[in-house]
């Protein structure tokens, strides 16, 4: 006596293997969601300016909470995002969005932004890839950096490339097109294009 199986149990069991296949297919992805770590940075931060032609003293007492995460590596990329929110507690300061232009300028402006939202890939041997909003810093930082006592950092949105093949030589090659100043994004100097 031959058993038939009935053409709906074939039909469920294909499906099953397909679909086991296609999530096999997204394993690396899976990987790396499940190696995400968080990020979390607080800083209290208190500034005082005493400035020559000014008619008061600048005082600020402010909170800087920056959060995100990262992935772990699916296909030799990760991708971060995190934001900076920023509170002022004492705001006795011109932050160049505040109107208080009585006093000098302490760059610390409430704000609430994306800081880095960028992939990184590692595919090509000694090489990294990275696009999107992100944090650079050069040498010692006196061009091109994230200018990081300020509460706000300076980021940079472009496309870089650095490549350690050679002993001893770092190749670094970005292209930007926009810089995120420390000033914040309500501020008519907060961006640079």
């Amino acid at each position: 006596m031959k058993t038939r199986i009935p053409a709906v149990t074939v039909s469920i069991l294909a499906g099953l293997a397909s679909a086991t296949a296609y999530a096999d297919g997204f394993q690396p992805a899976i990987s790396a969601a499940r190696e995400s770590k968080p990020l979390i940075d607080l800083r209290l931060r208190s500034e005082s300016v005493d400035q020559d032609g000014m008619a008061k003293d600048a005082e600020a007492l402010t909170l800087r909470a920056r959060l995100g995460f990262e992935t772990g590596k699916a296909w030799n990329t990760s991708f971060l995002a995190e934001g900076d929110l920023l509170w002022p507690f004492e705001s006795h300061y011109n932050s160049t969005v505040n109107g208080k232009t009585a006093y000098p300028i302490i760059p610390d402006a409430e704000t609430y932004e994306v800081n880095r939202l960028q992939l990184t890939n590692t595919s090509i041997a000694d090489t990294t890839i990275t696009f999107g909003r992100q944090r650079i810093n050069l040498d010692d930082q006196r061009f091109v950096g994230n200018v990081g006592w300020r509460q706000n950092e300076q980021t940079y949105d472009g496309l870089r490339v650095v490549n350690k093949t050679m002993k001893n030589v770092t190749v670094d090659v970005t292209y930007f097109d926009q810089v995120n100043r420390v000033f914040g994004k309500d501020s008519p100097v907060g961006r640079y294009k």
